[in-house]
């Protein structure tokens, strides 16, 4: 049986909740997610987090900075359809996944991601 939960709900994992989150028993962290994120095209900045509502879903957050941007509306949800499959190819990721599309992600001066802030981004 396949299944997906945040850190926040194994209390083994206690101190990696911020992370990443498990997949079919599986540790996937965020950093491998954006890593696979940064190999699809026109990908220029990849931010990844879980938002869980209320405690009860689980959404998966993508946050990208784009090399070019899109003409239209149109592209730029095929775009967006487009990467949200390529994540679920490949991790197995049964979540909804939600792709957002931003001029510039918050970073760290040693150009780290600051999920903290995507959080509320």
């Amino acid at each position: 049986m396949s299944g997906y939960a945040a850190l926040p709900d194994f209390e083994i994992l206690n101190g990696r909740e911020l992370d990443g989150l498990i997949v079919n028993d599986k540790f996937v962290s965020y950093y491998q997610v954006e890593s696979a994120l940064y190999n699809y095209p026109k990908v220029f900045e990849a931010g990844v987090i879980v938002n869980s509502q209320n405690g009860e879903s689980v959404i998966l957050k993508v946050y990208l900075a784009l090399e070019d941007s899109f003409s239209a509306k149109e592209e730029r949800e095929q775009y967006c359809l487009k990467v949200e499959q390529y994540i679920r190819n490949s991790f197995s990721f049964k979540m909804p996944i939600r792709v957002l599309i931003r001029e510039k992600l918050p970073m760290t001066r040693s150009g780290k991601i600051l999920r903290s802030v995507l959080r509320d981004y």
